[in-house]
C-alpha cells in the first residue's frame, strides 16, 4: 500500500533545507540562521517525541512544558556562544521556544486527528483552516501598510497590495505541492518553488519597511 511506504529521503531533506531558509527568512520569526537550524533540529526530535507520547499514552501526556524548556536552554546557550547578546539575543531564544510549543501543539492536533475516525477530512480541514488563517493575517498586514501609505504614496501602497497577491499564489503553491507529494518530483518541486517564492516575498517585504521608515523619517 502507498500508506505503508516511506517518503523518499532526498524528499525529506529537501524540505528541511528549505524549511530552513524560510525560517531564515521570514520576518515574522526574528531569529538568525542559527536560531532557524535550531527550530528544524528541536523540531525534529521533540516532533517525534512528542507523536510518541500522544500516540501510545494520550493527549495529556504531551510534554510542552518540558520540551520548551529544554529548548530554551540549549538554544540560549547557543545564541550567547555565537556573541549575541541582550535584547537581541532573547528574542531569538524566546522567538526559538515559541515555534518549537507550535510544533509540539500541531503534532497533538494531527495525531489526535490520525487515531479518530474521519482523521482524513478533519486532516484536511485542519490544513485549509491554517492556511485561511494564515491568508487572513497577511491581509491585514499587507493592507494595513497600504492603508498607511496611500496618502503618502500611492504607487508604493499599490505594492504593497501586489506583494500581498504574490503571497497567495506562494502559499496555495506550497499547499497544492504538499498535496502533490504522492507523486513525488512534481509535488517536491512544487514545495521548492513556493519556498523560494516566499522566501523572495519575505525579502521584498523587508525592503519595503525599509523604504516605509525612510520615507515616514522625511516626514517627521
Amino acid at each position: 500500500l502507498r500508506t505503508d511506504r516511506d517518503l523518499p529521503m532526498g524528499a525529506i531533506l529537501v524540505g528541511i533545507l528549505a524549511m530552513v531558509f524560510i525560517i531564515w527568512f521570514v520576518p515574522a520569526i526574528p531569529v538568525n540562521f542559527l536560531g532557524a537550524l535550531l527550530i528544524v533540529v528541536f523540531g525534529f526530535f521533540f516532533a517525534t517525541v512528542s507523536s510518541r507520547m500522544v500516540g501510545m499514552i494520550g493527549s495529556s501526556n504531551n510534554p510542552v512544558s518540558g520540551m520548551a524548556i529544554a529548548t530554551l536552554l540549549i538554544s540560549t546557550f547557543a545564541i550567547k556562544a555565537t556573541g549575541e547578546t541582550g535584547i537581541n539575543g532573547m528574542t531569538g531564544a524566546i522567538a526559538i521556544g515559541s515555534v518549537i510549543c507550535i510544533i509540539a501543539g500541531v503534532v497533538l492536533t494531527v495525531v489526535s486527528l490520525l487515531l479518530a475516525d474521519g482523521a482524513l477530512f478533519f486532516a484536511v480541514l485542519f490544513m485549509f483552516a491554517t492556511v485561511a488563517a494564515s491568508l487572513a493575517g497577511s491581509y491585514f498586514l499587507y493592507y494595513g501598510h497600504a492603508a498607511v501609505l496611500e496618502d503618502f504614496d500611492v504607487e508604493f501602497s499599490e505594492k504593497w497590495k501586489k506583494l500581498w497577491k504574490w503571497q497567495i499564489i506562494c502559499l496555495c503553491g506550497a499547499v497544492a505541492g504538499v498535496c502533490l507529494l504522492f507523486l513525488w518530483i512534481l509535488g517536491v518541486l512544487l514545495v521548492l518553488a513556493s519556498a523560494i517564492g516566499i522566501a523572495v516575498v519575505s525579502i521584498v517585504q523587508l525592503v519595503y519597511l525599509y523604504r516605509m521608515a525612510v520615507l515616514f523619517r522625511e516626514y517627521t
